[in-house]
């Protein structure tokens, strides 16, 4: 996308663009402002010429797939903040598309991508399904969106009677389906024991049922190269009939590809077919004391074959490294309302764990004049009225690698007390959590906290600025 003036990063990549507001955080969002200023620009003619993304409010979450790739043609590596302008977890961006982004980090390991998100609960939900590393691999290998027009080639063998297009459909030739009000002459395809489509095509009297697989790459890449050879689906899936998704190989290549989409092992083509969601929740079930009767009942099956998928003789694990360990996840935390997204996050799997609190609008860390600094007394947490009897001592940092702090800027920014910065420094200290300072706000009048001046502010500046950022 671009290089940025985001100090903990060098580059940004928006495959999502829009989100809508969640926190306190979010109030003064400059993405908000900045998008929805040129969005009026546009829709009044100021800017007839905006991209396309500006040509819808912010609050409207709009998917680019056509920039899913854009990292693979970066050379150098690089630290890439992963949608700055929008939340990679956010209810409207669907699964299959988070699939995609995760896709390209996969492929690109040379850099390292950071994941920011307020909705902490999707992101845990996300990562922690069983089916996700096959998920993954199957978009590592989809093909790009297919931008030419649908073509249509007649069926080889059936000239004259069926036609079959590039996106995988088949029709009887002229138009018309007879007994049928279907002005297109589409054929309804049905789904074969195997989990693939097929048609019925007749002619001359003889009805033969045929899978459409295997007329488009007749009809798009020509015969088979041999009679051995097989139609292989590129993404795994065997109801994606694009064109672009076919091609012609052998029978090791099918293995490999069903070894890396988690598909490997799958015997007798009497058993039903499995997607990796199901085997995914079978082996769940199972880990839960579900009996393999009850089971092999509610998946129509045998308890022999629900028992090589739980022991992984069958539908072994897809080959990938999970978490990415070049995937950074982080959550928002700007005030001690939200503290609780650093303990989804510890649940959450990733190689590397973050704390964004930026902006600070309150203390992390609870002080009192009661107690000591960390409000803890003698060993014990604090009891003291101020404090509630709660306990409560400050956010846990157990399990989180990096910390950012800083405070808001932009016009009519919210003040951030260099106290709450520095006792969350202190904090990182003890936990052996790495800070990074990104901007202060500088002191102003009516700062809340323990500053009984702004020399107190002055002094304690270059301590925040050790840790790499700016004020």
């Amino acid at each position: 996308m671009g290089k940025t003036h985001i100090a903990w990063a060098n580059e940004v990549w928006n495959p999502v663009v829009g989100c809508t507001r969640l926190s306190e955080g979010c109030d003064k969002c400059y993405a908000f402002a900045l998008h929805d200023r040129r969005h009026v620009a546009w829709k009044r003619g100021r800017w007839p010429a905006a991209p396309e993304q500006y040509h819808l409010p912010f609050s409207h979450v709009t998917l680019h797939p056509e920039r899913l790739d854009e990292p693979l043609h970066w050379r150098k590596p690089r630290r890439v903040f992963v949608n700055s302008v929008s939340d990679t977890f956010h209810d409207q961006v669907p699964d299959v598309f988070i699939d995609r982004i995760f896709a390209t980090m996969a492929r690109s390991p040379q850099h390292t991508y950071q994941l920011l998100s307020k909705r902490p609960e999707r992101m845990l939900t996300y990562l922690s399904a069983p089916e996700r590393m096959s998920a993954v691999l199957r978009a590592m290998d989809e093909p790009e969106d297919d931008a030419n027009p649908e073509a249509w080639m007649p069926v080889a063998d059936y000239e004259g009677f069926y036609e079959v297009s590039s996106f995988g459909r088949v029709r009887r030739s002229g138009g018309i389906l007879r007994g049928r009000r279907n002005i297109e002459g589409l054929l309804v395809p049905r789904p074969t024991r195997g989990g693939y489509l097929a048609v019925c095509l007749s002619r001359d009297g003889v009805v033969h049922q045929v899978k459409v697989h295997r007329l488009v790459l007749k009809a798009f890449s020509g015969p088979p190269p041999d009679a051995a050879s097989e139609t292989r689906h590129r993404n795994g899936n065997r109801t994606d009939n694009r064109a672009i998704n076919l091609l012609w190989g052998s029978k090791q290549e099918n293995m490999a590809d069903a070894a890396r989409h988690g598909m490997a092992g799958v015997w007798a083509k009497s058993q039903v077919t499995r997607t990796p969601a199901e085997v995914g929740a079978i082996r769940a079930a199972r880990a839960a004391g579900s009996k393999l009767a009850d089971l092999a009942t509610i998946y129509g099956s045998t308890k022999q074959q629900v028992s090589a998928i739980c022991l992984g003789r069958i539908y072994k694990p897809a080959a990938i490294p999970w978490p990415l360990p070049n995937c950074w996840l982080g959550v928002s935390i700007e005030n001690d309302l939200w503290v609780g997204r650093a303990d989804i996050l510890r649940q959450t799997p990733a190689a590397v764990r973050f704390i964004s609190a930026e902006p600070l609008l309150g203390p992390l860390v609870h002080r009192c004049g009661n107690c000591a600094d960390a409000c803890v007394r003698d060993g014990q947490p604090c009891t003291c009225r101020v404090c509630h009897g709660t306990g409560w001592t400050g956010i846990d940092l157990t399990g989180i690698d990096w910390l950012i702090i800083g405070a808001e800027s932009g016009p009519h920014a919210r003040p951030m007390d260099p106290q709450w910065a520095l006792d969350l420094i202190d904090r990182a200290h003890a936990a052996g959590v790495a800070v990074f300072v990104k901007q202060g706000s500088g002191p102003r009048p009516g700062m809340q906290g323990n500053l009984p001046d702004w020399a107190f502010a002055l002094r304690e500046y270059p301590r925040l600025l050790a840790y790499g950022g700016e004020v």
